[in-house]
């Protein structure tokens, strides 16, 4: 391969970083971002490490018809802008906080996201706004954390849902008592964690 061909190929792909608004560090490594479950943050704090789920045993997402198999030892990463949205997915889904992760990782330890059916991560980045990594991170800082949200199929949202103009505010004040419970709850794990 020529000069002139390696230069088009990092050329490309700083494009592609740059699309999906992926960052260096200074050391050149790719600040990429994890979305975690308040819960399993807590895991993450004391063992000091973020790790692959097959090493943890939390669950893993997964699509219909697919294995464990396919996710063993890997940890999957996004862009900011994906991981927010991951985020915000996974606390409708699920219920209660998730916490976005940043951390800074060689692009040597990044393979593709299974589910994006690239053969490599930086077309898995380009076309999903995801990969994995292959390593077990210990260098990460908290980005943000979803505020406790309640999930799609509670029975406050269906209420809230059906409720007529004068039940509103009786549904209103129960889900705002709903959410300071939930709160409270997450902020006792982070107290909790921090000891």
């Amino acid at each position: 391969m020529n000069f002139e061909s390696l230069r088009d190929i990092n050329l490309e792909k700083e494009q592609i970083l740059e699309r999906r608004g992926v960052e260096r560090d200074q050391e050149g490594k790719l600040i990429l971002f994890h979305v975690t479950p308040i819960k399993e943050f807590a895991q993450i704090i004391r063992s000091h490490k973020i790790s692959s789920p097959s090493n943890t045993g939390n669950r893993v997402w997964r699509l219909q018809d697919e294995n464990d198999e396919s996710k063993l030892g890997k940890t999957y990463l996004a862009s900011k802008e994906v991981a927010r949205s991951i985020a915000t997915m996974l606390s409708g889904e699920r219920g209660g906080t998730m916490m976005i992760l940043e951390v800074h990782v060689d692009e040597g330890h990044l393979v593709a996201d299974e589910d994006s059916r690239a053969t490599d991560w930086l077309n898995s980045l380009d076309s999903m706004g995801t990969c994995a990594a292959t390593v077990e991170m210990r260098n990460f800082g908290i980005l943000e954390r979803t505020k406790g949200y309640i999930p799609r199929n509670s029975e406050l949202v269906t209420r809230f849902a059906l409720a007529s103009d004068d039940e509103l505010d009786d549904v209103i004040k129960s889900i705002d008592i709903e959410l300071g419970r939930i709160i409270e709850e997450e902020d006792f794990i982070l107290e909790d964690v921090g000891k």
